[in-house]
């Protein structure tokens, strides 16, 4: 604050606005969450699966829901996915619904 009444007094316009903190690799992230949550799918389908006496075969359909990127533990939510660019630490979250094969 200081700085700004410096360069003010000095006759320098200062103008400030809010700060951006934009998450550059959301693409790659999204990918190997998506691969997670599809691994993690599968842990839960088998032990659901063998506590019934079957076995888990082949991954028939995934579908992904929409990417939430919200504040650090935040757990808000919207249908078309959050992009929070207001704070540095973030959540990311992503839901995958997948079908497999029993035999």
């Amino acid at each position: 604050a200081a700085e700004c009444l410096t360069l003010m007094a000095d006759g320098v316009v200062v103008q400030t606005g809010s700060i951006q903190f934009i998450y550059t690799k959301a693409g790659e992230t999204k990918v190997q969450m998506m691969a997670e949550a599809t691994a993690d799918a599968r842990n839960r389908a088998n032990e659901i699966a063998t506590r019934g006496g079957r076995t888990i075969r082949e991954l028939r359909t995934a579908r992904v829901g929409v990417v939430q990127i919200n504040p650090l533990y935040s757990t808000t939510t919207s249908a078309e996915g959050n992009n929070d660019q207001g704070s540095l630490e973030k959540t990311i979250t992503v839901t995958v619904s997948a079908d497999f094969g029993l035999k």
